[in-house]
């Protein structure tokens, strides 16, 4: 048995401290700056918007929860928030198809119709783009008036591909210690409360995202603005996932970003052989094997 001076810091470091707290700063400027139309900013009118509030959110408690020492609310966020936020982005990712963005929509100024054929029943219409590339669209995504969701005016970078990138960073810079819990959580689990709960990894928490989009959409009358008491008031604005995906769709994608999370996890996490705490969750010992035991401080 070897004593390695590697030690799994549990807190924060100041660089670390730092890069999260820059993520955080970055996304609550992004909500701030989010244009009105003729739709309120700070509604929920697309998915995206809604997994962007709901990863800022994950950001602020987990490092709220960290620098206040409460474990057992970190452990929590480690455990089944991560797994929120990854499926969540990974449904937008899957689902949210590239003529349902704003920015490739037709500019209906300049874009020319070529024709209109019928294909199954069902009309679409052709449009040259600004770039000379060709769409096409179904007639609903072309009705007027036709606002956009203010959120999808920031474009993929800041709306997706940014928030995307930095809870990768936040789940590389804490890997040590969230690796940690969920290794010990799955390991005192028995075999059918961890079947369970890889169940929920993979499949529950990707259509958990759907269905509770579903239900804003229900309430919040998502795609429709009402702008005044009476129908002339009612307007109708896109956004980036207004029909019910397909049912295949939503497994697949949520299988392939659990099977992607654990094997992350199973990374940082295959050679854990066993861990003592001092003050749970806070200081303890932790022993692995890398060809020979090895044992070094958690704190």
């Amino acid at each position: 048995m070897h004593i390695n001076k590697y030690i799994c810091n549990t807190g924060y470091t100041s660089f670390t401290l730092f890069v999260h707290l820059t993520i955080i700063f970055q996304h609550l400027h992004t909500l701030c700056i989010t244009p009105s139309t003729s739709i309120p900013s700070a509604r929920l009118t697309s998915f995206t918007h809604l997994v962007f509030v709901t990863t800022t959110c994950f950001h602020v408690a987990t490092l709220l929860a960290n620098l206040f020492k409460k474990s057992q609310i970190e452990k929590a966020l480690v455990l089944y928030g991560t797994w929120v936020i990854w499926s969540g982005w990974a449904m937008c990712l899957w689902l949210i198809k590239p003529e349902h963005l704003p920015e490739n929509r037709p500019d209906s100024l300049i874009s020319r119709t070529l024709s209109i054929s019928s294909m199954q029943g069902y009309y679409y219409n052709y449009f040259v783009n600004k770039n000379s590339s060709v769409m096409i669209y179904d007639l609903e995504y072309l009705i007027e008036p036709m606002d956009v969701a203010p959120f999808l005016t920031h474009g993929k970078w800041k709306s997706t591909t940014l928030p995307i990138l930095s809870f990768i960073l936040l789940l590389a810079m804490r890997r040590n210690h969230w690796g940690l819990i969920t290794w010990e959580h799955l390991t005192v689990l028995d075999s059918a409360k961890s079947w369970s709960y890889r169940t929920w990894c993979i499949a529950g928490s990707g259509a958990g995202w759907i269905l509770f989009w579903e239900a804003i959409k229900f309430w919040s009358h998502v795609p429709f603005n009402y702008t005044g008491s009476i129908d002339d008031g009612i307007t109708l604005y896109h956004t980036d996932l207004s029909r019910f995906p397909n049912l295949f769709d939503i497994l697949w994608g949520s299988i392939v970003s659990g099977i992607l999370m654990i094997c992350w996890w199973s990374f940082w996490t295959f050679q854990y052989r066993g861990v003592v705490w001092k003050k749970e969750l806070k200081e303890g010992v932790v022993v692995w094997f890398d060809g020979f035991v090895q044992v070094g401080g958690v704190c």
